[in-house]
């Protein structure tokens, strides 16, 4: 038989099989249909038979009613039980039964019966997503119920919502006149059932300038730029959309996913706890939670787990190659080209090929530069993976973040930072990123100039001596790269290190100033030189900052403080006077003025030119006034001193008039023109006399005249001394008078005197200060704590403390600041406050603290062991800091230096403050019994110690009677006999054994 008869032949069997098994298969069909319907007739004619005729009394939800009452309790049986079946779910059922009930009664109460269970019926099928079922069912049921279509009409408003079948609901909100609780229904309807912004926006029913369509383009479009990428913040701010809209849920969720998007997971959050839970966009915020936290939906969601699945992705097994790569490459035994290590670097990027491309670059970059800053070598790590990773300008920018980033086995490399910020400047021009020489290079320059600032100048040039003999291998990395990869390469390769200008920060703010000339730019440049440069080339940066930015005045003014502190008094007025054309309002500019020429003046008439200090003070007087009359008080005391250095006596008189009369006070006009005079170095013989003033003074008048003349000097930056012959009576006045003195004189007063360490004059009028209440108190306990001396340290302890918590309290941060300094500056006082949570005072001690320096009228004495008789407690505070001091007494000395002047050197051992001293404390290294004291005589001085501390007895006299009974001891004993020698035996020994050479 042929090939062709055969395979003829083979055709024909199967369609002969085919029909035979067909024509079986409809046999089976027709026998399995027959014995059904058999089966079924067999059972329903059991069923008559086995169950009996209903009662015509018995009414039933299944039975036709037998009278109007009959037919009412069944209507409401069947209406409980089709809520039942509504509750449970079971819709159709409850359709079933609702037919069959009103088929029995046909009534209008049935028919609306059954109105509802079909309401339930589409309202399930919506929630199912079966809206166009839904959308069939309910024009059945309109055209079949015509009297409930009222009942549906809500429903068909879901249902038009839900399909985007928008024509129908959003038609009445084009009439203008449409009733407001119409609107406010539709609007509602659309605020929980719409789902499809942009069939909302494309709805046709209503203008394209209507409000709610022009609201839904714009959060349509919107949606579809954050769920693509991150975007910027100006994207998802809607204005078309308030926060009536029945959209503001919309709004919230673009918002949420873009939070989402830039990994702001706490914003992302606010916005998602913000939404209704009745609305559409909240059925996302239990799949956005899961996406954030990274933890599984609950089962049954599957559009939900397909949706998470698209955004985040599946990923478990490129994470764990990627996990088993940075093994690889940290572990300690593997060393670079170790082929254990390509292994698992080769299958983590390989494993990236199945992501999109930017993502799968970006992991790429990591792992390469992973391996390389391992030290794994390039052609190695460049064999490992599938393709070449381009060196272009995020490459580069990983690279400098990792050489700056420093961790546990490498610090950072600031230089190799640099130099990769430089590759990847020239690879962003060269991909077009940024110009050249445009404000984005500059960005990159000055945060160069960060880096190159962090590093201390006794490293700097070590690092470039290294950097020319390894620079990083640049030219390397680039082999085997694409054509348009090398053609963007830096100036700065391998082999040309003086390309380098990286390693000089001049070179770099150079750059910067070409770039993007900023004064933000030129004020770093400024602290730069300021610290690690010289003070000319601080000048010459704030000169070319005024040159690039004439209308800016704070060049000028750090010039002409510069110039000022070198006493260019001219070459200071007139960058003075540019900065007053910039800015005459600046307040810096107008102190400034006053300052300067009152320096001039100074320095003329300390070199004995009184024309040209006339002329200064011309200029002074031409100046407006800040701070009113009192300002000219000082001008006519400043011309009383000229006049004095030029022999016009009755000019000085007469200015020293004009200041009386302009202050309305002679007292202080004449302490404020003998003070000028006698700062300003007018000879002891000139200087205008004081007058005696009369015993009739009321008191604290001479305090107060004090105090406001050395308020006033200080305010123009002279210090004001003492009138001589004048302290006593002064300190009079300031310690018992001086309670309605200016707060503000009186710190001005104290302040002066404190720089001219006269403690004790301040110390008179800080009491004073503190005797008034107001929110000076902080400032004038911290002046008080300044005038205590430092042989009582645990009292200017408390007064730092107390200066702290009314600091705190009256939220005044300089005077906490400052509190803070000194405690920092003194030894004893910062190890006494060590923790420092001896600086919080509680309200009870602070009080005490008060109480006790207002009613310390006597200044401490200057005593070296005043710490030994210091009290470290308040009789009457209860605090645990109060009841331990009253435990133990004041026992070891503390020098006006801080320390104790009789510090036994015992080692590294601690000494005990807490007990009496011992006699090693007291006598030092003096010990004439080798360590070994003798019992007896060690009780008797040790009472001696006691006995003395108790009394208050000093430690001179403790030290000249433990020295006494010592020496008496001694001789009765006689002297002790000299080490026998172990070698030789003799009487006398060899005084050298102890020696160890």
């Amino acid at each position: 038989m042929s090939r062709s008869a055969a395979s003829r032949l083979i055709q024909s069997l199967k369609l002969t099989l085919g029909a035979i098994v067909q024509s079986a298969a409809h046999c089976c069909v027709f026998q399995t249909r027959f014995h059904l319907r058999k089966n079924r007739k067999r059972k329903r004619k059991n069923s008559r038979s086995t169950h009996p005729k209903q009662d015509p009394g018995v009414s039933s939800a299944t039975s036709p009613p037998a009278g109007p009452e009959a037919s009412e309790r069944s209507l409401d049986t069947v209406r409980a039980e089709v809520s039942r079946l509504i509750a449970s779910d079971k819709s159709k059922a409850a359709v079933e039964l609702a037919k069959l009930t009103h088929r029995q009664i046909d009534s209008e109460a049935s028919e609306v019966l059954l109105a509802e269970a079909y309401a339930a019926r589409i309202r399930g099928m919506m929630a199912k997503g079966m809206g166009g079922e839904a959308r069939a069912l309910l024009d059945l049921v309109r055209s079949r119920h015509s009297a409930a279509a009222d009942a549906l009409d809500g429903l068909a408003l879901d249902l038009a919502a839900q399909t985007g079948s928008f024509d129908e609901l959003l038609l009445p909100l084009a009439d203008p006149d449409l009733p407001a609780a119409e609107r406010r229904e539709i609007e509602d309807t659309v605020r929980c059932r719409a789902t499809d912004l942009q069939a909302l926006a494309e709805c046709g029913a209503l203008p394209p300038e209507h409000s709610l369509r022009r609201a839904a383009q714009a959060a349509w479009t919107a949606l579809q730029a954050v769920a693509s990428s991150p975007v910027e913040d100006g994207v998802f701010d809607l204005p078309e959309i308030s926060r009536r809209s029945p959209l503001a849920p919309w709004k919230t969720l673009i918002r949420a996913i873009a939070h989402f998007h830039r990994n702001e997971d706490e914003m992302c959050m606010r916005y998602l706890l913000a939404l209704d839970t009745d609305t559409p966009p909240a059925r996302l915020v239990p799949v956005l939670q899961a996406m954030m936290s990274n933890t599984p939906l609950p089962e049954g969601h599957p559009p939900a787990e397909h949706l998470m699945k698209g955004v985040g992705g599946n990923h478990a097994d490129l994470r764990r190659l990627l996990e088993k790569a940075d093994h690889a490459i940290e572990r300690e035994h593997f060393f670079g080209d170790d082929p254990r290590a390509m292994k698992p670097i080769r299958g983590a990027a390989n494993a990236c090929a199945r992501l999109d491309a930017p993502i799968a670059n970006r992991i790429r970059r990591h792992l390469w530069i992973r391996a390389f800053r391992e030290g794994f070598s390039i052609q190695e790590v460049d064999r490992a993976f599938p393709m070449p990773v381009l060196r272009d300008s995020a490459f580069w920018s990983l690279m400098a973040q990792y050489h700056m980033l420093e961790t546990d086995l490498y610090g950072g490399d600031p230089l190799a930072a640099c130099a990769a910020w430089e590759e990847f400047a020239s690879q962003a021009v060269h991909e077009g990123l940024f110009l050249q020489d445009s404000p984005e290079s500059a960005v990159v320059y000055r945060l160069m100039l960060k880096l190159l600032r962090d590093i201390p100048d006794t490293e700097m040039d070590d690092l470039r001596e290294e950097y020319s003999y390894e620079p990083p291998p640049h030219g390397k990395l680039y082999r085997g790269q694409p054509k348009h990869i090398v053609k963007g390469a830096s100036a700065f390769r391998a082999d040309q290190p003086s390309a380098a200008f990286f390693l000089y920060p001049e070179e770099v703010c150079a750059r910067i100033e070409t770039a993007d000339p900023s004064p933000s730019f030129y004020r770093e440049w400024f602290d730069w030189n300021r610290t690690h440069g010289s003070q000319k080339l601080a000048e010459q940066t704030m000169d070319r900052w005024s040159k690039a930015f004439p209308q800016d005045a704070e060049p000028l003014l750090h010039l002409m403080e510069a110039a000022e502190k070198r006493s260019a008094y001219k070459k200071a007025l007139g960058y003075l006077a540019q900065a007053e054309a910039v800015d005459a309002l600046n307040p810096k500019v107008r102190r400034a003025c006053f300052r300067l020429h009152l320096g001039a003046f100074k320095r003329h008439f300390k070199q004995n030119k009184p024309h040209l200090a006339a002329k200064d003070l011309d200029s002074i007087e031409a100046i407006p006034s800040l701070d009113g009359q009192d300002r000219r008080a000082v001008e006519a005391a400043l011309r009383t001193a000229l006049c004095i250095v030029s022999g016009d006596s009755e000019g000085s008189d007469q200015f020293q008039k004009t200041a009386a009369g302009v202050l309305n006070d002679a007292l202080t006009a004449e302490i404020l023109c003998w003070g000028v005079a006698e700062h300003l170095g007018v000879p002891y013989k000139q200087l205008p006399k004081l007058g005696k003033p009369s015993k009739r003074l009321d008191k604290g008048v001479r305090a107060a005249a004090m105090a406001r003349a050395s308020a006033l000097a200080k305010d123009v930056g002279l210090a004001l001394p003492l009138p001589t012959g004048s302290a006593m009576k002064l300190r009079v006045d300031l310690r018992d008078h001086a309670a309605g003195v200016d707060t503000a004189h009186l710190q001005a007063f104290a302040e002066a005197r404190i720089e001219s360490e006269n403690g004790e004059m301040a110390y008179y009028a800080t009491r004073a200060g503190l005797l008034q209440e107001g929110p000076h108190l902080a400032r004038f306990m911290l002046l008080r704590a300044q005038t205590i001396p430092r042989g009582h340290p645990w009292r200017r302890l408390q007064c730092l403390s107390a200066a702290v918590e009314l600091g705190r309290s009256q939220r005044n941060l300089d005077v906490i600041d400052e509190a803070i300094d000194l405690l920092n500056e003194d030894p004893e006082l910062k190890w006494m406050s060590d923790p420092h949570s001896k600086l919080k005072m509680d309200a009870q001690h602070l009080q005490h603290v008060l109480v006790h320096e207002r009613t310390q009228k006597k200044a401490p004495g200057h005593d070296s062991y005043g710490g030994a008789q210091e009290k470290r407690y308040y009789p009457k505070c209860k605090c645990g800091e109060c009841s331990e001091g009253r435990r133990y007494r004041p026992s070891v000395p503390i020098g006006p230096f801080g320390f104790d002047p009789f510090e036994w050197d015992g080692g590294e051992e601690e000494e005990d403050f807490g007990g009496p001293p011992d006699f090693a404390d007291i006598m030092g290294n003096w010990d004439p019994f080798g360590g070994e004291m003798p019992e007896e005589l060690e009780k008797e001085l040790t009472g001696i110690i006691e006995r003395s501390v108790n009394k208050g007895i000093s430690f001179i006299e403790i030290e000249q009677a433990l020295m006494k009974t010592v020496l008496e001891f001694l001789k009765e004993q006689g002297p002790p006999p000299f080490p026998e020698s172990e070698a030789g035996g003799g009487k006398q020994g060899n005084l050298f054994d102890d020696i160890p050479f």
